[in-house]
C-alpha cells in the first residue's frame, strides 16, 4: 500500500483509491461562510448566528472524511490477511 497525492492510495494489486472530490467543494462552501463571518460585527448575534453555519461545514466536513476513511478500512481489512 503506497498514499499518494494524485490518489489516496494505491494497493498491491494495483488498485488505486482515488481522493474524494466532495472535498474540494466542501472547501469551497467553508470559503463562503467563513468570508460571510467576517463581515459581521464581532459579537453580534447575527455573528454568533453565522459562527455556528461555520461549526456546522467543519463538523460536516470531519464527518465526511472519518467516513470515508472508515467504510475504506473497513474495506482493506475483509479483503487483505495482512497489512
Amino acid at each position: 500500500m503506497d498514499l499518494g497525492i494524485e490518489s489516496l492510495a494505491v494497493l498491491s494489486t494495483g488498485e488505486k483509491v482515488g481522493n474524494p472530490r466532495w472535498f474540494e467543494n466542501e472547501q469551497e462552501r467553508l470559503r463562503r461562510e467563513k468570508q460571510k463571518l467576517s463581515r459581521k460585527e464581532k459579537g453580534s448575534n447575527n455573528w454568533e448566528r453565522q459562527r455556528k453555519h461555520v461549526a456546522k461545514v467543519h463538523q460536516r466536513i470531519q464527518d465526511r472524511r472519518k467516513d470515508f476513511i472508515e467504510k475504506l478500512t473497513t474495506r482493506l481489512v475483509g479483503n487483505f490477511d495482512v497489512i
